[in-house]
């Protein structure tokens, strides 16, 4: 299936993906502050220390893969901008060919 975007598309895709990046980072944080001040007897010995350390995991996975989906919109930004020079650079030599040959 083919994929159509322009430049502006893209650009506007990879803002679109930095904001929700921004907006996960913030959910992530306040998870992370919230579960950081959890108290009381079930948060207490062993069970809470294998919460913490499971939520701790969790929050540490979800920077990773919210850090992977801008890496891979930034990355498709990059690829659409050289897509663009390439495409700029064929219609360039096409037409230096075209004047060459048009001899009237």
């Amino acid at each position: 299936m083919p994929f159509h975007a322009d430049a502006q598309q893209l650009a506007n895709f990879v803002r679109e993906m930095q904001d929700k990046h921004d907006e996960i980072g913030r959910m992530i944080t306040s998870a992370h502050n919230h579960a950081s001040t959890l108290q009381g007897p079930a948060f207490q010995g062993g069970a809470g220390t294998a919460f913490q350390n499971t939520f701790d995991q969790f929050l540490t996975s979800a920077n990773k893969m919210n850090e992977a989906l801008m890496q891979n919109s930034q990355n498709l930004e990059s690829a659409g901008k050289k897509y663009a020079e390439m495409e700029e650079g064929n219609l360039s030599t096409l037409q230096k060919t075209s004047d060459s040959l048009n001899w009237a």
